[in-house]
């Protein structure tokens, strides 16, 4: 966990997970192992990140959604949906 991150409560990062400088982390959220985030990303509440995705810089992930393995986000995310692939995209919405 990198430099000014702020981690809120209820947060799982598991062991191999990369989560860099100023990022925020907002409650509830999980995080898998071989996740890649870059610096000033912030990820909202109940949001599930699959192992193996990545984060470009200054990016912001909506709450309650759900970024699949392998998955790299160049784009901001928005709230309740499921984003996967090489770019990502959104495959559903909840």
């Amino acid at each position: 966990v990198g430099y000014r991150t702020e981690v809120f409560l209820g947060t799982i990062i598991d062991t191999g997970a990369q989560v860099d400088h100023h990022n925020v982390i907002k409650e509830c959220v999980t995080i898998d192992p071989g996740v890649v985030t870059a610096g000033n990303v912030t990820i909202g509440r109940f949001t599930k990140v699959h192992t193996g995705t990545i984060i470009i810089n200054r990016k912001r992930v909506g709450e309650n959604s759900i970024l699949g393995a392998g998955t790299v986000i160049i784009d901001d995310v928005p709230d309740n949906v499921t984003v996967v692939g090489v770019p990502g995209r959104i495959i559903k919405h909840h």
